[in-house]
């Protein structure tokens, strides 16, 4: 170890005095300082000057979108679509797409100004960020394209729909007095349930572009279960017309018709046939029926050979009068 009489004899012997030294100590550490501002400076102020740029062009691009947007009424055809639920501004759909490409040319602008720095510490993540833009741009242009869609679709069906005879059916049927329907109520529910669709099938394409492997699974098994779930409702909508149009049957017969258990005739059979069609739309959409199979078996035929037998005597015996005064009047017409 050195001693400070070591130090000071050396200094003596180079010529160099203690000022002297501490002087060219400062020199040097100030000449490092510059070096290296003149080294980095200039990629620091590039750096600055890309993310500069990048905020007036996205500030520049963000004005020019929501103009864009409010002069093509952008929140007024998303009015009808799930997009008004998630947006609660006045403005909120063109606010939005605004934003969303200000935010994006921020984004490049950052990677740009890193990859000028060259710090290679920030440069593998700014590589997925970057590499993951295309993907929300494209998962943004399907939500537009999607939600566009579902309204073009849901302005068509109801139109498809009462071209048809179930438009003008269901109504008169007790299902449809039941729910209040009318003429147009078949094609504006086909036309929600078809737009609701599509919808659906959006997201589950955005989240399937986004790679969100969870959200998408799930999306994925609704898009697969939806049209299995919409026809059973199709058939039961299709077995409430069936169940209407064989009451009137029913009720067309003159055996019927001229009993004083018509009603009972015509509902009995009617509820039959919606118990049919009930467990067969549960099979079709994968709900296991055979528990309402099984009662409809145990209680729909005993009861119902129960009340034929039960009419049949009444007719037999206990509606003799009925049957008399029926006969005489026929007689007496004749």
């Amino acid at each position: 170890m050195i001693s400070g009489t070591g130090v000071r004899s050396l200094l003596l012997q180079t010529g160099i005095g203690p000022i002297d030294a501490i002087i060219g100590l400062f020199v040097s550490i100030v000449l490092g300082i510059v070096n290296f501002a003149a080294q980095v400076l200039p990629t620091v102020l590039l750096a600055l000057l890309v993310l500069g740029v990048g905020y007036v062009v996205a500030d520049r691009l963000d004005t020019f979108v929501f103009e864009w947007a409010l002069e093509n009424d952008v929140d007024g055809k998303a009015g009808d679509t799930p997009a008004s639920a998630v947006v609660a501004d006045e403005d909120g759909v063109a606010t939005a797409a605004g934003q969303l490409v200000r935010y994006l040319v921020l984004v490049v602008a950052v990677v740009a100004a890193i990859r000028v720095l060259n710090l290679s510490e920030l440069q593998e993540l700014l590589d997925i960020v970057i590499g993951y833009v295309p993907n929300v741009v494209a998962a943004a242009v399907l939500l537009v394209v999607g939600f566009g869609v579902g309204r073009i679709v849901r302005s068509l069906v109801p139109g498809l729909v009462d071209r048809t005879a179930l438009g003008d059916s269901f109504p008169t049927t007790h299902f449809g007095r039941v729910v209040d329907a009318d003429g147009g109520t078949v094609g504006r529910l086909a036309g929600i349930a078809v737009e609701y669709y599509v919808y659906l099938v959006t997201l589950y394409v955005v989240a399937a572009t986004l790679a969100i492997g969870s959200v998408a699974g799930v999306l994925g098994a609704a898009v697969s279960y939806v049209p299995t779930l919409l026809g059973a409702l199709v058939l039961l909508l299709l077995g409430a017309i069936v169940a209407d149009y064989v009451g009137t049957v029913v009720r067309g017969v003159d055996e019927v018709a001229d009993s004083p258990f018509e009603s009972l005739v015509t509902g009995g059979v009617q509820a039959v046939v919606y118990l049919f069609t009930v467990v067969i739309a549960l099979d079709v959409a994968g709900v296991d029926a055979t528990l309402l199979g099984l009662l409809l078996l145990a209680v729909v035929l005993p009861v119902g050979l129960a009340f034929a037998l039960a009419f049949g005597l009444s007719v037999g015996y206990g509606g003799q009068d009925y049957v008399e005064q029926y006969l005489g009047t026929d007689e007496a017409a004749e």
